[in-house]
């Protein structure tokens, strides 16, 4: 069984949608299965490309399966992204799991079809986010602006 910190869990909803993404979260008694294809195989047997016991995956970007994975043996909760198998591309979006989930209700709030909200949104986010952490945010958050404006010239 993973040991996963309950606080985890500990949030207002199971997904956001973030243009053609939807970012989304498991629950308590999906987390075990979830780990399938990142940090166990079919078999359930350990990969041994998988970082460590360390990290969980938490939850996915639905627009291609990116993982999104916690770091839970520290403190604060630090989270983290990959490409689907890509650990070159593996990279912290987040200090913390708080940090994370006030991000997420940031952009709940906000207008995504209007690009001075966007603008607004993005320079918050640069605030509190280290600087490589910000383009993870920056790529998501204009792909959803781009999907919704392609919406709208239709």
């Amino acid at each position: 069984m993973i040991n996963v910190p309950e606080k985890i869990f500990d949030r207002n909803f199971e997904e956001v949608d973030v243009g053609v993404s939807t970012l989304s979260f498991y629950k308590k008694d999906e987390i075990e299965d979830a780990q399938i294809g990142f940090r166990y195989d079919n078999n359930k047997k350990e990969i041994k490309k998988w970082k460590g016991k360390e990290y969980v995956v938490i939850g996915n970007d639905s627009a291609l399966g990116d993982p999104i994975i916690a770091k839970v043996d520290e403190k604060d909760i630090p989270i983290y992204s990959m490409f689907h198998d890509d650990w070159s591309s593996f990279e912290k979006v987040a200090e913390s799991f708080e940090q994370y989930i006030g991000i997420l209700e940031m952009i709940e709030k906000t207008d995504l079809h209007r690009r001075d909200k966007i603008i607004d949104l993005l320079d918050d986010i640069e605030e509190i986010v280290p600087e490589a952490s910000y383009y993870y945010w920056k790529d998501l958050i204009n792909s959803a602006f781009d999907f919704f404006a392609d919406v709208y010239e239709e």
